[in-house]
């Protein structure tokens, strides 16, 4: 399905279900049941499933076979640099809402969710520059004349 929708609207649907899962789990820290974030995380997970695979596509179509190795391996450090960078910012809030006390944690959480929505709608933006794989095969064919 992704060749015919095209990489583009998978990355742009999977950053929107990110921002939206986000702003559905603001009333947890509200006061909502906190198993409501069962339900809320369940659309993140899934935008993150449509996203991560479009990504891996498109790097490793637009390059050359056999450059596939170095493009795969460089794509798995920036997933696991996003990974640690986003736990340890995260973390870092979690913590310092904490240290505030009781009253600090809900906040902290805001904040969060607030950086993950953030960070969302920026790579929804981001999206649009996403290329089509027909224009990925004709750069690296065109690289290869």
């Amino acid at each position: 399905r992704i060749d015919h929708y095209g990489p583009r609207r998978f990355v742009a649907l999977g950053f929107a279900c990110i921002a939206i899962g986000g702003l559905l789990t603001l009333p947890v820290v509200a006061g909502a049941p906190p198993e409501l974030t069962i339900v809320t995380w369940a659309i993140p997970g899934i935008g993150m499933g449509f996203m991560f695979s479009a990504v891996t596509l498109v790097v490793l179509r637009g390059v050359e076979e056999t450059e596939q190795g170095s493009a795969s391996s460089s794509l798995q450090l920036s997933d696991i640099l996003g990974t640690v960078l986003g736990t340890g910012v995260a973390g870092a809030f979690i913590a310092a809402g904490t240290r505030a006390g009781p009253e600090g944690l809900g906040p902290a959480l805001a904040a969060v969710l607030a950086l993950s929505i953030g960070a969302a709608v920026l790579g929804l933006l981001a999206s649009g520059r996403v290329g089509t794989f027909a224009a990925l095969e004709d750069r690296v064919s065109a690289a290869v004349d």
